[in-house]
């Protein structure tokens, strides 16, 4: 019996090669490939991230700066006060004032005419001024206002104060250059929380849209054979 065994021809030289990667399946489906990972979670996560600790501490970072610009303001401040012993120099601005200030507990019996000026400024004048005028801590006893000294054109001066009590001289305190730059720099404490909290939102809402990396690697279904 003689056996004839049939052999496909072999390509002829420079023929090319068909490829079956990405061939169709069965019944004309594509075979399966495998997708990358969506990258859009990753900065979505991010966005959320920075949106939080922008919310946590942003009104946190403002007031901490804000208080640390007072420091030299309080050092400047600090620096122009002067202990009358009993009497002392100083330096009156024009249409300025200087308070005259004392321990708590001993101002009740201080007279303001117990105290004088003398000196350039020929119209400083001594009057009595509110305890709530300035109320310092200094070398831990609180001192209050009693008295103020005024001139219209300034100039150089002494006071002399006739009471045993310690009596301190300082400028008013420059209240709007303490609570202007407080408050500029709260407010952009709560700018940042708000832009914290809109980049939350942002990075929500990316979270939700965004395919998972398993949902975008699973392969489309084949259909059903007929």
């Amino acid at each position: 019996m003689t056996m004839h065994m049939h052999t496909d021809p072999a390509p002829a030289e420079g023929t090319p090669i068909p490829s079956t990667l990405g061939a169709p399946g069965p019944h004309g489906a594509p075979a399966p490939q495998s997708a990358p990972a969506p990258r859009n979670r990753v900065g979505a996560i991010i966005t959320l991230i920075v949106g939080s600790i922008l919310v946590v501490f942003g009104p946190a970072l403002g007031l901490t700066i804000g208080g640390l610009s007072l420091i030299p303001t309080a050092l400047d401040f600090a620096g122009q006060v002067e202990r009358v012993h009993p009497s002392t120099p100083i330096e009156i601005p024009a249409g300025g004032e200087i308070l005259l200030l004392a321990p708590e507990k001993a101002v009740a019996s201080i007279d303001p005419s117990a105290c004088a000026v003398t000196g350039d400024a020929a119209t400083a004048a001594v009057a009595e001024a509110p305890r709530t005028s300035l109320n310092t801590l200094v070398n831990g006893t609180n001192y209050v206002s009693f008295a103020q000294v005024s001139s219209e054109q300034g100039g150089s001066v002494r006071i002399d104060c006739a009471t045993t009590a310690d009596v301190l001289t300082a400028p008013p305190f420059p209240v709007g250059s303490v609570l202007g730059p407080l408050g500029w720099w709260t407010l952009a404490g709560v700018g940042l929380s708000v832009v914290g909290i809109v980049l939350v939102i942002v990075g929500i809402v990316r979270l939700v849209r965004a395919p998972s990396a398993t949902s975008a690697a699973a392969p489309a279904p084949a259909p059903a054979a007929h």
